[in-house]
């Protein structure tokens, strides 16, 4: 498979996602988180110049900013960002939202997606300009998301594989559904992606 030319240290291989597919181990929310957790481990992994240290961190329960409602992110993504020369460390800019549910969760794809909006919307994030990336899981599937901080709703992307910029979808137009144990490239392309351009304009 094409997948197996991906080398990764973090994240499972795309041949145990799918012996684990098989089985009903994706039944259970911690699981796919884990799974998710090795995945962003892979593709967060990078070493800001100048600074010897990874730029991201993984925040699990990530709360909302403003404090005013104890909305977490079942993982957070946030970016260590730097300026001058030599680099000096300058604030936290958020990257990416995570939401994931059992593959016998009732909150599938609608359900997901106003979750992750909510958070988003009321995390004061959105006042403040943030272009943020989404991931929805359940069980096995996953959806990807992006809040563009001009839109009242949380838009689809559609991804585009070979490591290019995934595709954002107009309100109401037709979402795809990929699998992580079939899907394994993309993915990890597109979250590749979405490390080395942090709140890009899509």
């Amino acid at each position: 498979m094409a997948a197996a030319a991906i080398a990764v240290v973090n994240a499972p291989h795309s041949a145990t996602l799918q012996a684990l597919a098989a089985t009903d181990f994706f039944n259970d929310e911690a699981n796919v988180n884990s799974v998710w957790n090795g995945l962003f481990n892979e593709a967060f992994h990078v070493v800001h110049p100048g600074t010897l240290g990874n730029s991201y961190l993984l925040a699990p329960e990530g709360k909302a900013a403003d404090g005013k409602r104890a909305l977490r992110a079942d993982i957070l993504i946030l970016k260590l960002a730097y300026a001058g020369t030599p680099p000096v460390f300058s604030g936290i800019i958020p990257v990416l939202s995570f939401e994931g549910k059992s593959g016998v969760s009732t909150d599938k794809y609608e359900q997901i997606g106003s979750q992750l909006h909510d958070w988003y919307t009321n995390s004061g994030y959105d006042k403040k300009g943030y272009r943020v990336f989404a991931v929805g899981a359940h069980g096995s599937d996953y959806w990807f998301f992006y809040h563009d901080a001009t839109s009242s709703d949380i838009r689809n992307l559609n991804l585009t594989g070979g490591g290019g910029a995934p595709r954002k979808l107009a309100t109401g137009n037709k979402h795809e559904t990929y699998n992580v144990a079939v899907h394994y490239t993309t993915i990890l392309q597109t979250l590749q992606w979405f490390a080395a351009n942090p709140g890009a304009r899509l």
